[in-house]
């Protein structure tokens, strides 16, 4: 099973002291875990200023998860440009280049992204496609607190349900 954290729920979880308790939880049952540096970055800026490319993880096959590519004043070209940077930094780095994909719910990202040939997935999408492509199964926990029901949709749990569904997982 893996868990993708999204970056909002991550920053939560850290105000509220449980990071350490989810991701302790989720890795002592074997499992993976992806968060993106960038939320530790944002939470050193108080600012909040500029573009920042989220990246939640890489697949073993080279995929590299975006979880959002957010630009805080649209206005700012060249700091979208350093999320941008950001994105193809990843692509030259990725250890799959046949077989790349970058998933992201930011549909401007997805137009960057597909200005290099990358495929792309919007994170609803991804998350139909990982169930059907069977890199999650029915009650894997994915995206947050959403969770993959048997026919693919995923649906909203609160934080002691998520807990609950990763303790029941192992």
């Amino acid at each position: 099973m893996i868990v993708l954290i999204d970056t909002n729920i991550w920053i939560y979880l850290y105000v509220a002291g449980l990071t350490w308790v989810i991701r302790g939880i989720v890795q002592s049952l074997g499992h993976e875990v992806w968060i993106t540096d960038a939320v530790r970055r944002e939470l050193d800026d108080p600012k909040h200023g500029g573009a920042t490319a989220r990246t939640d993880g890489m697949f073993a096959d080279g995929t590299v998860v975006i979880a959002k590519v957010h630009v805080h004043d649209q206005g700012m070209s060249d700091d979208y440009k350093k999320a941008e940077d950001e994105i193809i930094a990843l692509i030259n780095q990725s250890p799959a280049k046949g077989s790349r994909r970058f998933i992201t719910n930011d549909t401007q990202a997805l137009k960057k992204c597909l200005r290099y040939g990358i495929k792309t997935f919007d994170l609803k999408d991804f998350l139909v496609w990982i169930h059907r492509k069977g890199l999650a199964e029915h009650g894997d926990v994915v995206s947050g607190f959403d969770r993959v029901v048997e026919d693919g949709t995923v649906f909203e749990v609160t934080r002691k349900q998520f807990i609950d569904e990763l303790a029941k997982s192992g």
